[in-house]
């Protein structure tokens, strides 16, 4: 797992729990309403750690498919720029202007 799918999961499961606390009333907080927040808050941590965790693979997959092609497509360019017989390749333009 990637270090914000743990951040996400850590986050999400302490929300959790410590909104469960809050809401079934083992320690008393109605003097501060912003602490039933965590509840919600941990819910949404959770959906965004399952989200991250399928889009995973995913990215793990495109970044080998765009390495790949980065890859031949700077080994394509590299032979087509190389020197043949002392000059450099004219990329199907006329090798001199003297024939105009």
């Amino acid at each position: 797992m990637a270090k914000t799918t743990k951040t996400l999961l850590t986050l999400s499961i302490a929300s959790l729990i410590i909104g469960l606390i809050f809401v079934t009333g083992i320690i008393n907080v109605q003097s501060t309403a912003a602490w039933y927040v965590s509840l919600p808050l941990g819910a949404v941590c959770f959906g965004l750690f399952l989200i991250f965790k399928m889009l995973e693979t995913e990215t793990a997959l495109y970044d080998d498919e765009h390495q790949l092609h980065t890859a031949s497509a700077t080994a394509a360019v590299t032979d087509n720029e190389k020197p043949q017989n002392g000059a450099y390749s004219t990329h199907g333009r006329e090798a001199s202007h003297a024939t105009r």
